[in-house]
């Protein structure tokens, strides 16, 4: 295809087609701002004031260096301390079920002794694990204790005789 200069061209003065002159400038009040002859714009200077340049200092930091024979700490065994308090935690539930919970408060507070000794003497981590173990485990025994006396107590407060146990 080739370029027809008689063809009619688009009102866009923008579109350049191959050998095409380029679009004419408004001479006069268009869009194109006009600038005087000879005159350019001062550039703006601070009386006094020059902005300091940045000096890099000559200081380089070093390169990372391991201390020959260094290991990294091992973290210590935490297993104690985190069966106490798993199952200190089981234990204030399963109270309310047929006292089950009795015995995983009783190991609760096994575990938590146990493990609270290890954290002290720094063969573990995990003190308030341990911590929280043993009062979930203690608080699981009390709980037991005020409801065997409770059952004591209304047993005898409407007459049960618990030494009679053919009483059906």
């Amino acid at each position: 295809m080739t370029y027809d200069p008689s063809a009619q061209q688009p009102d866009d003065p923008y579109t350049q087609y191959p050998d095409s002159p380029p679009p004419q400038q408004p001479t006069s009040g268009g869009y194109y701002p006009q600038q005087q002859p000879g005159y350019q714009q001062p550039g703006y200077q601070q009386p006094g004031y020059q902005q300091p340049g940045y000096q890099q200092s000559g200081y380089q930091q070093p390169a990372y260096q391991q201390t020959p024979g260094y290991m990294p700490e091992q973290e210590l065994p935490q297993g104690m301390p985190l069966t106490s308090m798993i199952l200190g935690i089981v234990s204030i539930p399963l109270v309310f079920c047929c006292y089950i919970g009795t015995i995983t408060g009783i190991l609760a507070i096994i575990f938590g002794a146990i493990g609270l000794s290890q954290v002290n003497k720094g063969e573990a981590r995990g003190k308030g694990m341990a911590m929280a173990g043993l009062i979930l485990g203690i608080s699981a025994f009390v709980v037991l204790i005020v409801f065997i006396v409770l059952y004591i107590a209304v047993g005898a407060s409407v007459g049960y005789d618990f030494n009679d146990y053919n009483s059906y």
